[in-house]
């Protein structure tokens, strides 16, 4: 009998040891499978983090170097000069109003027109080329450390206030030029109708005619190189020198020296 007892007490202690392994093994791996869904969780969530940064830091490259930029209107104009990365704008279509750029920069008409002024307002050196096109009002230019290329067609003046001593050049045809600035370069490369100078020590290259060359007076220090392009040259100072003679020299001549380079 107590043996019959003994086997019984040993089979239940054996049936309850077994329950309790159970239940630890299935408590293991309740918290085994919250720790990977967590782990997971949270890898996902660091993928996505990662290639968010990775987005931005691709579009922000792409505006870093962009340096061209194409414009149909004044304010995309105004948005492409505001960004110093653009070197070169091109114009696709007309715009009107008045524009001011204050750096250097390659700016393509594109045979179109601008109906405005356009004015050039910079200390920064370098140089601005304007292309070909049409401008309906006046440029000015006050650019003291920039040399300037002008290509376009204007239909008012081209005010040249200050430049830089390596020069303005001048592609553009039959147009009319006033230079207030002193120390300067002037180079002539198309035929151009009124070249007035109201400056001091201007050097004056002509490679193509001017209809007029005027010098107002009190203006000192001009030269004007291949003057022989010149079809009328009215002189109200007395100290311009040409290398050779234009075709008609009128005003309040006092003096007029030929000089040999």
């Amino acid at each position: 009998m107590k043996r019959f007892s003994l086997v019984i007490v040993l089979a239940l202690s054996l049936f309850l040891s077994a329950c309790n392994l159970t239940d630890t093994t299935n408590e293991q791996t309740s918290t085994t499978t919250q720790t990977t869904t967590q782990t997971t969780t949270t890898s996902s969530e660091t993928t996505t983090t990662s290639t968010f940064t990775t987005s931005n830091t691709t579009e922000t490259s792409t505006d870093a170097i962009q340096t061209q930029m194409s414009v149909s209107s004044k304010t995309e104009l105004e948005v492409a000069l505001a960004n110093v990365n653009v070197q070169v704008i091109t114009l696709l279509d007309n715009i009107s109003g008045d524009i001011t750029v204050n750096r250097a920069v390659e700016l393509d008409l594109g045979g179109y027109t601008l109906d405005g002024d356009i004015s050039f307002l910079s200390d920064g050196g370098g140089k601005t080329k304007l292309k070909p096109g049409k401008i309906m009002g006046d440029i000015d230019v006050l650019t003291p450390n920039m040399s300037f290329d002008n290509h376009a067609e204007v239909d008012g003046y081209i005010n040249i206030r200050e430049i830089s001593s390596d020069s303005y050049f001048e592609y553009g045809l039959f147009n009319d030029i006033r230079v207030y600035a002193d120390n300067s370069r002037i180079v002539i490369m198309s035929s151009t109708n009124n070249l007035g100078i109201l400056a001091s020590n201007v050097n004056i290259e002509l490679e193509f005619t001017v209809e007029t060359l005027g010098v107002e007076n009190g203006y000192t220090d001009i030269t004007v190189t291949n003057a022989r392009l010149i079809t009328e040259a009215i002189l109200y100072s007395d100290d311009v020198l040409f290398d050779s003679l234009p075709y008609e020299v009128s005003g309040d001549i006092y003096l007029i020296i030929l000089y040999q380079l």
